[in-house]
């Protein structure tokens, strides 16, 4: 059952917010701006970052990045199964929804992300001074974005973000503190695993699927693959456009076989759902680079 709670202030605060500069050019230009933002919590970036960075540029600074998302891909859901707040606009009818959204409030799914992949941007790219102001503005804006929108109450954004910067922590650091990189990350998907006994929820299923999938194709990479990457630009950019059709492709395809095996909501659903972006995450993080091999040919 879906529970009502929030601070007076929350409500006055996104009140406020909205009405800046109603019926002026200001509150057109706040609207897409934040549009904007809200963009870099989503799916498509943090495949299109983390590819970009595996794939092309260094594969395990990649593989932290992407703990660091997966392990928030986990936990945000599971929290939003145990507290199942409703979103300010279900609560309160002077609270508009400006962006599509669903599923529960509280911790804000987009901060959590975009917290995790741009600071362990900064934590694995320390060099780059860019990369360092993004990882605390780009989660900072996002975050400010789905208050604006409607989508989330501020308390759900400052925990969000909590979440994120805490999973990159995790695996930026807390992951190096064992004799071997997958301990922590099986330790975590086991316990993480008491989620299907009481998570109803879709993103708990996906964010669990991508984590299993991510520690399988780790592995399976590492002693049968071994890529390499390349110090070539464009190739990078291409095999992350190929990588990200792929991702998008595969989902597709696979949900089509799935869907209809299962009722929705049902437990067996729940587990082909977790199977399918298991399966996703592992083609694209083991299979998928063994195509790497052709390029030369290719390029020659």
């Amino acid at each position: 059952m879906s529970e009502i709670w929030f601070f007076p202030f929350e409500e006055y605060f996104i009140i406020w917010l909205q009405s800046l500069g109603l019926e002026t050019i200001l509150h057109t230009i706040l609207f897409y701006l934040n549009q904007f933002f809200s963009m870099f919590g989503e799916e498509m970036v943090a495949v299109a970052v983390m590819g970009f960075i595996y794939w092309g540029i260094d594969k395990r600074k990649g593989e932290k990045i992407g703990a660091a998302i997966m392990l928030a891909a986990v936990m945000t859901p599971y929290l939003k199964n145990i507290f199942k707040r409703l979103r300010p606009y279900q609560c309160s009818d002077k609270i508009e929804l400006l962006r599509d959204v669903d599923g529960y409030s509280f911790p804000s799914g987009h901060s959590s992300s975009s917290g995790a992949l741009f600071s362990s941007l900064a934590v694995m790219f320390k060099e780059s001074k860019i990369l360092q102001v993004f990882g605390i503005l780009i989660p900072f804006l996002v975050a400010f974005s789905r208050i604006y929108l409607g989508a989330h109450w501020p308390t759900d954004v400052v925990v969000g973000l909590a979440v994120g910067f805490l999973c990159c922590l995790i695996a930026t650091k807390i992951t190096d503190l064992f004799q071997s990189k997958y301990t922590f990350l099986v330790i975590y998907a086991a316990v993480a695993a008491s989620g299907f006994f009481f998570c109803k929820t879709n993103d708990f299923y996906n964010g669990y699927g991508l984590l299993i999938g991510l520690i399988a194709g780790m592995y399976f990479e590492e002693k049968f693959v071994n890529f390499e990457n390349t110090n070539k630009l464009y190739i990078s950019i291409i095999r992350t456009i190929i990588g990200a059709i792929l991702y998008f492709g595969i989902n597709s395809l696979l949900r089509a076989i799935f869907a209809p095996i299962f009722a929705e909501m049902t437990l067996g659903y729940f587990i082909l759902r977790t199977l399918r972006y298991a399966i996703n995450c592992f083609i694209l993080i083991a299979i998928y680079p063994m195509l790497f091999k052709l390029e030369n040919k290719i390029f020659k």
